[in-house]
């Protein structure tokens, strides 16, 4: 009985919306007094209760002298609470998509701090990235030197495969760390999945991520000896994003494509 009530109350009834109504099926017709003792739902809140489930379409008055009530099949009763539901989802989207345009307005009127964000931990770095690839829906660019948030090896291993095949992904990395043979094979999982990868034959000063050219995770190397601690910095802000771009295709335009870079490095 309890699962059962459980799943009533999953599919949108309350708690006492529930009992009643597994207690209206279990015979023909309830008076109030009668389904108040049989669900132990006090009588002073059973009328409403009552209401409720008959403008959900799970319970309809009799007529007669006493008030009677006769629960509505279920197959009948459900069909109307996923009808209320579907319009309820409808509606839903319908307002978020309303709201959207002001709130993309107001992120870019707001008070300069408010659009940075510094993130200290690697694997919250990680899930902040993967968080922002999520609503990313163009293009995502990056530059990459070491020390890398990610577990390059364990990346391979796992062969992740990546989740927005819709998405344009263009990934620079610099000769600093090109030659190490984990990110080799990371870097040959990443092209069969689609990404456009170049090498860069002089140092990377800086690297970021840039995703619609309206956000840019920055990852800023800690100068604490004998570590690789990092702390990323997420900056809303189209126009420092279409900057950074602009210093991406510099360096992007003149690298070497992976497969150019592997066959110097074969000649060397």
């Amino acid at each position: 009985m309890d699962d059962l009530i459980k799943k009533l109350i999953n599919i949108g009834l309350t708690e006492y919306e529930a009992k009643t109504y597994f207690a209206l099926i279990k015979k023909h017709s309830f008076t109030a007094t009668e389904l108040s003792k049989l669900s132990q739902i006090p009588r002073t809140k059973i009328y409403s209760i009552l209401t409720n489930l008959i403008q959900k379409g799970a319970c309809s008055e009799l007529p007669g002298k006493v008030r009677k009530f006769s629960a509505v099949s279920p197959e009948t009763a459900f069909s109307r609470i996923l009808e209320a539901l579907e319009e309820r989802k409808a509606n839903i989207n319908k307002i978020a998509e309303e709201l959207l345009p002001f709130y993309e307005a107001e992120k870019e009127n707001s008070d300069p701090l408010e659009y940075i964000e510094v993130i200290r931990e690697r694997k919250s770095i990680i899930e902040r990235i993967d968080q922002l690839e999520l609503v990313t829906k163009h293009e995502i660019v990056a530059m990459n030197k070491p020390p890398y948030a990610v577990d390059i090896k364990k990346m391979y291993e796992e062969n992740i495969p990546f989740d927005n095949k819709n998405l344009t992904y263009k990934y620079l990395y610099g000769l600093e760390d090109i030659e190490n043979p984990d990110l080799m094979k990371l870097l040959d999982i990443f092209e069969k999945n689609g990404v456009e990868i170049k090498v860069c034959e002089e140092e990377i000063p800086v690297k970021f991520v840039i995703f619609d050219n309206k956000s840019v995770l920055l990852s800023l190397n800690d100068n604490i000896p004998f570590t690789n601690s990092i702390t990323g910095m997420v900056i809303t802000n189209s126009n420092f994003a279409c900057l950074l771009r602009k210093t991406f295709n510099v360096y992007f335009e003149t690298a070497l494509s992976l497969a150019e870079y592997k066959i110097k490095l074969k000649k060397e």
